[in-house]
C-alpha cells in the first residue's frame, strides 16, 4: 500500500541522509517551532525523522504516485482510441 511504501522509502532515504550528515559532521535537526506561524505551518513531530517524513517523503511520493497514475491514464486512453 501507499502508506507502507512511504515508511519503506523514508527509512532508506533517512538512513542515507544520516550517513551523509555524519560524514560531513552535521547534526540533523528540525526547524525551530513558533507559537504563531504565518509563512509556513508548524508540522507536529516528535523528532527529526518524523518531521522529514511528513514534510518531504510523503509529498514527494504523493507527487510520484500522481504522475504515475496520470501516465497510466494517458496510456489507457490511447489504447482505447
Amino acid at each position: 500500500t501507499y502508506r507502507s511504501s512511504v515508511d519503506v522509502y523514508h527509512d532508506i532515504w533517512y538512513a542515507q541522509c544520516q550517513e551523509l550528515a555524519e560524514q560531513l559532521g552535521v547534526e540533523i535537526t528540525t526547524p525551530r517551532r513558533c507559537a504563531r506561524q504565518s509563512m509556513r505551518s508548524n508540522t507536529p513531530s516528535a523528532d527529526a525523522r518524523e518531521y522529514f517524513r511528513r514534510v518531504i517523503t510523503v509529498p514527494v511520493l504523493g507527487m510520484m504516485l500522481l504522475r504515475r497514475l496520470k501516465n497510466n491514464k494517458f496510456i489507457i486512453v490511447c489504447v482505447l482510441h
